[in-house]
């Protein structure tokens, strides 16, 4: 899985390419017709979709994953147009590097992970369990009036 996020865009085998995007867009999207099917159906419901901040910003060397996850941030927007006048909101949360078992695999020896934490004003990585608070809330009735959007969490990347 590292080598689909850290190749430079001119080495980037299509397959990979076309994994991520298979992965982080079309599961996305095939997971968000059938849920949202049902939501219909039923009166309405919420979707919070997982983009990512490279999704907003790009990355150098991660062509694909930005590209990919732009698409699920633009796929958002559009169920949250298309499905409103069924009652059916779709947000997305947007985290930075989070504390996964793919990172926590390489983040004491490895220089790559070190330079993207200095480059986070919070200087660390968020934990799953911050980016639970915030898909929580999107769900809630306190966010009702809540849909088509993207939440940062990011600890202050994008805010630089």
């Amino acid at each position: 899985m590292r080598r689909l996020l850290n190749t430079p865009s001119e080495d980037l085998p299509i397959e990979n390419w076309e994994r991520l995007i298979g992965i982080n867009l079309t599961g996305t999207f095939i997971c968000c017709k059938h849920v949202g099917k049902h939501m219909i159906q039923s009166g309405g419901g919420n979707i919070v979709n997982i983009a990512a901040s490279y999704g907003i910003a790009g990355a150098s060397h991660a062509a694909g994953y930005s590209a990919s996850k732009g698409g699920v941030i633009l796929l958002t927007k559009s169920l949250a147009v298309e499905w409103a006048r069924y009652n059916v909101r779709v947000n997305a949360v947007a985290p930075h590097i989070l504390e996964t078992e793919f990172i926590t695999a390489f983040k004491n020896s490895d220089k790559f992970y070190n330079r993207l934490i200095k480059q986070i004003p919070l200087k660390r990585s968020g934990k799953t369990s911050e980016v639970i608070g915030t898909v929580l809330l999107l769900c809630s009735d306190a966010s009702s009036y809540t849909s088509g959007t993207v939440h940062l969490i990011d600890g202050g990347f994008l805010a630089q």
